[in-house]
């Protein structure tokens, strides 16, 4: 298959990305077709790499990925670049921008992230780990005491390692959750979003199954994945289908939101973003701040994250339940956390990520204490 082969499959899966998110698309696309690895491999990175400029790659007759790539390079970007260039919307566009110190910072979001994982200490220590996956020249996350980044990009749920509960996939700003929660033994947590897992498996691992804690989700189907990954893991997580309340000392919004700060690995999240979605998701998060209210103890905090840089979804909705309730009061983070981290990252009042920062993904976190 030559190059103009590629680009012709390519342009066809893009122009459905509207209807159909990407990794849907090309896996369904692939699965109806007999290519060898190799071509399935090319075929995915290009594609994958190409709808990060989507507008060029629709619209341009002559789209050369390399040529657009290099463009962007060695330029200033402007909030025009959002949308003639990637395809934003043009209020999303707006969105990015106002969130943005420096629009630059964008081109960050533009390769592919490292693969990150994240070491069980119930079950192995991270030197030892890093033996373990020699061959695939592992190195220490900069920050996160638990974390490892390999640059092979290797399937590596197939490695034994992993089925033993040895390690999870964790990007290492969703890692330092760990350290802003500061979990001290036997506090009772909720877990008010907890999905699959993610938030429990990491508080609880790290903290030598000593915590009480709690997980909740509208999705039975999330919750029994979640309780599947803690038995592999050796996890006490109890999953619990009405949270207590006024009864926990920190309760846990890993809210769903737009994924812009993840965008390296899931590219479409801001293509397939239009201004009502977004408003939905501000209301599904707001509403979430409000319900914490009704958990968590008197003294107790709320801790509310989102993978996005957008201030809609983060600054503005601490704005908002800060204005609705008297007895909340904003807890720095330059207060929690360790001050190397403070001083690595250039953190004041909230936790905030960015890929510029060590290569991780965007990230957002406050704390709320109730008085």
């Amino acid at each position: 298959m030559n190059s103009e082969n590629y680009l012709d499959i390519i342009k066809k899966l893009a122009l459905q990305i509207k209807n159909e998110p990407a990794k849907y698309l090309f896996d369904k696309f692939i699965s109806e077709k007999n290519f060898n690895s190799n071509i399935r491999r090319r075929l995915g990175d290009l594609f994958f790499e190409s709808i990060r400029y989507y507008r060029r790659l629709v619209e341009d007759p002559d789209f050369n990925l390399e040529q657009v790539k290099n463009e962007v390079c060695s330029k200033d970007l402007t909030l025009q670049d959002l949308t003639d260039i990637f395809g934003l919307n043009d209020e999303i566009a707006e969105y990015v921008n106002e969130s943005l110190n420096d629009l630059n910072d964008y081109k960050f979001l533009l390769s592919r992230g490292p693969l990150t994982l994240r070491v069980n200490p119930m079950k192995m220590t991270r030197d030892r780990l890093l033996s373990f996956l020699n061959d695939f020249k592992p190195i220490k996350t900069e920050i996160s005491p638990f974390g490892i980044k390999l640059n092979s990009n290797i399937n590596v749920r197939q490695l034994q390692e992993f089925k033993k509960g040895f390690f999870e996939i964790q990007d290492e700003a969703s890692q330092l959750v760990f350290n802003l929660v500061a979990p001290k033994p036997n506090e009772k947590i909720l877990d008010l979003c907890a999905g699959t897992g993610g938030k429990s498996i990491l508080l609880q691992s790290c903290s030598f199954n000593t915590l009480d804690l709690h997980s909740y989700d509208i999705s039975k189907s999330r919750l029994a994945v979640l309780q599947k990954r803690a038995k592999i893991l050796g996890l006490k997580v109890k999953i619990v289908e009405k949270p207590s309340l006024h009864y926990y000392d920190k309760v846990l919004i890993d809210a769903p939101c737009s994924g812009s700060g993840v965008i390296r690995r899931d590219v479409d999240n801001l293509l397939r973003m239009d201004k009502d979605r977004l408003l939905e998701l501000v209301k599904t998060q707001r509403m979430l701040l409000n319900k914490a209210i009704n958990f968590v103890r008197k003294g107790g905090v709320i801790i509310y994250f989102t993978c996005s840089f957008l201030r809609k979804e983060n600054e503005e909705n601490i704005e908002y339940i800060l204005n609705e309730y008297r007895n909340l009061r904003l807890v720095e983070v330059c207060d929690i956390l360790d001050a190397n981290i403070v001083e690595k990252l250039n953190l004041k009042s909230y936790f905030k990520t960015y890929t510029k920062y060590y290569g991780m993904d965007g990230f957002f976190g406050a704390v709320l204490r109730v008085d």
